[in-house]
């Protein structure tokens, strides 16, 4: 079966692909993602120095907090906006003031929560996530499935458990 892509809005997205085809399409993500830090990095006004990377999820520091980082078993409360990662910000998907949740119980899913792992009170940050990270196969929303999502955090609170 050959991969199916769909460009909406400038987003590539591949709902029906084979593994080999997925596999592919996994490490151009990561490419495309190691290309737009690089551009955050490269930035004259407030160049980027601080990334994280934990195996498809990438936390880029924008602006760094304070205290020990959020940790499994601490009570966050974030702002945060997503959007559709297509070489940067593409389309907004979600927004949310003062989201509350404990990490390490099921409150968000597997990526966000590794990118959250971590994060200082008052630090704001990029969180980018492969498909397979984020939503993966599955369409949530306006989000067809197999898209690569980029979640501009900032932490309000840290309380640690």
């Amino acid at each position: 079966m050959r991969c199916m892509i769909y460009i909406l809005g400038g987003l590539l997205a591949l709902p029906a692909c084979t593994a080999e085809s997925i596999k592919t399409s996994l490490l151009q993500q990561e490419k495309d993602i190691e290309r737009y830090i690089e551009t955050l990095k490269k930035n004259t006004e407030n160049p980027v120095d601080t990334v994280y990377y934990f195996g498809g999820v990438y936390r880029v520091v924008l602006e760094a907090g304070v205290g020990e980082g959020a940790a499994a078993g601490d009570s966050v409360v974030f702002d945060y906006k997503a959007y559709m990662f297509a070489s940067g910000k593409g389309a907004v998907y979600d927004s949310l003031q003062h989201e509350r949740g404990t990490l390490g119980q099921g409150s968000y899913f597997a990526g966000l929560e590794t990118g959250l792992t971590g994060m200082l009170e008052g630090e704001q940050a990029q969180v980018i996530l492969t498909s397979e990270k984020g939503y993966g196969s599955v369409a949530v929303g306006i989000v067809p499935p197999n898209t690569p999502l980029l979640f501009e955090i900032k932490m309000d609170r840290v309380v640690k458990n």
